[in-house]
């Protein structure tokens, strides 16, 4: 379900498009045919003009409905739809060799590009802060602050504002911003189940962030952040 829904998000204007042209043809072939079953004299001739204005009629219908499928499922569920949780890999640097020529300044511009590409940019910080955090709109109530979790956990909380659209639970390492989804819903939460069976063991040991982020009129409110401890033994 994910790759179809990546597939539509890639495509959608081509999919718009070729849905479009295909409209184009079966409205021409709906005008000449009603033209044809309103000038027609015999009776074998207005039937057959009027099947050919029905398989036109019902050709345009089904390209309005796939265009309408495809704008809800890129619209309103792809969004909400959580991807698989990728292992979390430590950055490795390059290290590069430069070789060193006859020419000074040559050389010297080597140098220089092999510090710089040896010397890999990191990535920013994550800023912990308990400003998005409003005690039954947006907060996260288990696990606690810097609470040490391990194994299988249920995530608690609130999701709950006006003119919500869906929430999501994302975790980050607090020396970068890389964020990756662990669940996304589009119901309202109050002091309930975020997130049932979170499998923890998919992560390092270490310290993380828990962020929810909750969207409301198509945009996002300040996200609610929490500093926790995974402790699940390698």
């Amino acid at each position: 379900m994910i790759g179809i829904l990546k597939i539509f998000q890639t495509y959608e204007q081509t999919i718009y498009f070729i849905l479009g042209l295909g409209g184009l043809v079966y409205f021409w072939r709906f005008y000449q045919a009603w033209q044809e079953a309103r000038g027609a004299v015999f009776g074998l001739e207005a039937e057959t003009a009027r099947a050919g204005v029905n398989r036109a009629a019902v050709s345009l219908f089904i390209l309005l409905l796939i265009a309408f499928i495809v704008f809800i499922l890129v619209t309103f569920i792809a969004p909400v739809m959580a991807p698989d949780i990728p292992q979390v890999l430590p950055l490795q640097p390059v290290e590069i060799t430069a070789t060193y020529l006859a020419d000074p300044e040559a050389a010297e511009t080597l140098e220089a590009i092999a510090n710089i590409s040896a010397s890999p940019t990191p990535l920013p910080t994550v800023d912990v802060s308990l400003e998005g955090c409003v005690e039954g709109e947006i907060d996260i109530t288990s696990p606690e602050d810097g609470e040490t979790i391990r194994g299988v956990v249920e995530v608690s909380g609130s999701a709950q504002v006006v003119n919500f659209d869906f929430y999501k639970l994302e975790i980050a390492n607090p020396s970068n911003s890389l964020w990756l989804t662990i669940e996304a819903g589009n119901n309202q939460i109050l002091e309930n189940v975020l997130v049932p069976n979170w499998d923890t063991s998919l992560y390092s040991p270490g310290e993380y962030i828990l962020q929810l982020v909750v969207y409301s009129d198509n945009e996002a409110q300040t996200p609610c952040r929490i500093p926790i401890f995974i402790a699940n033994d390698q």
